[in-house]
């Protein structure tokens, strides 16, 4: 049957359309299938989707390890539910995640479970088991893992860092691991650590311009911001907005994306919750920006809320107590309202909102469907 409309016209409407329908629309016709899963069109839909904040699905990762938030959506994998999984990184969609052998009840399952990595787009359930590649760990490291978009190549990384624990006296000269989607292969890291004073804390990394971003401390003293440049492959520090004087105990700085600029949030435990966004993309303190105070104050604001996005015209800041409730607060007004959701979301480790996508949708890599 002839198209009453031109070829162009119809993939300019398929993408402005959402995931859900567009997995559906598959079956529409032999052409349809084609477009959606054309690469070229998936970067397009995906563009929309950033450009027009139209879909977002907010992802829980609760302590019962099962992932639970207004509308169910399925685990990728078939490890048993006493398994340590872990969101280590989410980018365009795509979320890594990290399965963990040692929580296993005894060591039959840890054998038949391994240690593993996944990159998973919730949305349209596929996803992504990485290539087992084995990381000598010295005595007193952890190896912390973290995912970008590395936009100079137009290829997704994931990225393994050696960790020494605070109490070393000194950071020895270890590895680091980078693994390339489109190569689908892992390899040594060759740039070095850029201070040897300078450690990681063990929360999640933050995804910005091509760049992972971790905050480091020194000597239990927030201190730096480390990123490393995922087209380069180099570390590099950024300065923080302040420089906390108090011990890592009383604060807890972290580091997450609103609106497209990098933003850090710290929470003094007895006076107030900062939230500062970098409006200029660069190294110099003076590019910080405090977007807003909230005092620790349960009849004003909800205490220890991690900010989750920010709305279009940059007023409204959705944040999430860890006590499970969501809450939109009006940076000008001062002012919070909670949203109200089917289903509460009770201490989560971490929770996220991903972009709809359509990643992993057009067989470019091997897929398994969960």
């Amino acid at each position: 049957m002839t198209n009453i409309l031109p070829q162009e016209l119809i993939t300019e409407i398929l993408s402005l359309l959402l995931v859900k329908p567009l997995l559906r629309f598959q079956c529409v016709s032999k052409a349809w299938f084609v477009v959606i899963n054309d690469p070229d069109f998936i970067k397009m839909h995906l563009n929309r989707s950033i450009e027009t904040n139209r879909e977002r699905a907010l992802i829980a990762d609760a302590n019962n390890q099962r992932f639970s938030e207004p509308v169910q959506i399925y685990r990728p994998f078939n490890h048993p539910t006493n398994t340590f999984i872990k969101i280590v990184g989410h980018c365009n969609g795509l979320v890594c995640l990290h399965i963990c052998p040692f929580c296993c009840s005894n060591i039959e399952e840890r054998n038949i479970y391994p240690n593993e990595i996944v990159i998973w787009n919730p949305l349209i359930r596929k996803y992504k088991k990485l290539p087992f590649k084995p990381i000598e760990i010295p005595d007193d490291y952890v190896f912390k893992v973290a995912f970008g978009y590395d936009q100079i190549n137009d290829d997704y990384k994931v990225v393994r860092i050696l960790k020494p624990q605070p109490h070393l006296a000194r950071v020895a000269e270890v590895g680091h691991l980078v693994y390339s989607l489109r190569g689908n292969s892992w390899r040594r890291v060759e740039d070095k650590w850029p201070r040897k004073d300078l450690y990681l804390h063990m929360h999640c990394s933050a995804s910005l311009n091509g760049a992972l971003h971790w905050v480091a401390d020194r000597s239990g003293l927030t201190s730096a911001i480390i990123a490393f440049d995922l087209s380069t492959e180099k570390f590099r520090v950024h300065a923080l907005p302040i420089k906390s004087k108090s011990c890592a105990f009383e604060y807890n700085t972290h580091l997450v994306v609103l609106g497209g600029c990098l933003c850090v949030w710290e929470a003094n435990c007895e006076q107030f919750f900062d939230v500062w966004v970098m409006k200029e993309y660069g190294v110099a303190a003076s590019n910080w920006t405090r977007l807003y105070r909230l005092p620790h104050s349960p009849q004003q604001t909800p205490s220890y809320s991690k900010p989750l996005a920010l709305s279009n015209n940059g007023e409204e800041v959705l944040m999430h107590e860890f006590s499970g409730k969501l809450y939109c607060y009006n940076t000008k007004k001062k002012r919070s309202r909670i949203v109200e959701i089917q289903k509460r979301i009770e201490k989560c480790e971490l929770n996220l909102l991903v972009v709809g996508s359509l990643l992993l949708l057009d067989g470019m890599i091997e897929l398994e469907i969960g």
